[in-house]
């Protein structure tokens, strides 16, 4: 069933409100293939799908370890702000850096994401960041284990603030196809931290598994780096991702929505 509705709603986000230039880019991840926007990292050996997406509308990483990484990432803007959300799956754990999730990553030493987590009572959702060098986790423990759900995990830049937003955990429900993002996902104001002077410019958006700490010796860029301990080999997936900013990379077709304020869109399903 397909759901219609305004992007006026988008609104009452931060980067959005006053700004009638935002704009939204909508990839629902059920096409035969990955969209050009989208670079694919994925650990060798790791994933059996080779980007193809699965016949339920998601792109699937069938054969992901615990704490390996795989995920898929594009450029954007953040200088007027920028909100990234994504449904995503991890059904294999513990996990907690490699936990699944949506991040946005200006180099090694300075990214910030919002993961499903599970491991050494971290059960619900956590907000890492790492500015400047330096490390440092948010953890909403007090809610059920999510794994093997389907959740939407959103961060977001303002002018001012790191903002974080997710699926409640709370009567946990599966997310799975979801078409109104805002409508099923609510912040966390617990975990709002400031948005640091040097998360500016361009960036990447991840969205997946991964994690880069050059101090803890995990030196490659853009969250490409396997722990020690890789753990199980389980499904892992993302079944939809959301951008909304003033800079959006360039829609190419393969099932991507691209709109401005004035218009309307729709989802699958």
């Amino acid at each position: 069933m397909k759901t219609l509705w305004a992007v006026s709603a988008l609104l009452e986000t931060g980067i959005v409100s006053g700004s009638a230039s935002a704009a939204v880019v909508i990839d629902e991840l059920n096409g035969t293939s990955l969209n050009p926007m989208w670079t694919l990292h994925d650990s060798p050996s790791n994933h059996s799908s080779g980007g193809v997406t699965h016949p339920d509308g998601y792109l699937v990483f069938s054969n992901l370890y615990t704490n390996a990484y795989g995920h898929i990432d594009t450029s954007v803007n953040t200088t007027n702000g920028v909100r990234v959300d994504a449904i995503t799956r991890a059904d294999g754990g513990p996990i907690t850096n490699w936990g699944i999730g949506t991040t946005i990553y200006f180099d090694a030493n300075n990214w910030v994401s919002m993961r499903q987590t599970q491991a050494g009572g971290q059960n619900g959702y956590t907000a890492y960041i790492m500015s400047n060098g330096n490390y440092s986790g948010l953890v909403t423990n007090d809610h059920a284990v999510p794994l093997g759900w389907w959740l939407s995990l959103g961060v977001e830049l303002t002018a001012t603030q790191i903002k974080f937003y997710g699926s409640p955990l709370v009567g946990i429900g599966d997310h799975f196809g979801e078409t109104n993002i805002d409508a099923n996902t609510i912040p966390f104001p617990e975990l709002t931290m400031t948005r640091p002077a040097n998360f500016t410019g361009n960036a990447t958006v991840i969205i997946g598994k991964g994690y880069t700490n050059v101090g803890a010796g995990y030196s490659n860029t853009f969250f490409d780096n396997n722990s020690e301990t890789l753990g199980d080999a389980a499904v892992a997936g993302i079944d939809y991702v959301r951008i909304i900013t003033d800079t959006v990379p360039e829609p190419t077709g393969f099932g991507l929505i691209a709109v401005s304020l004035s218009g309307l869109f729709h989802r699958r399903r």
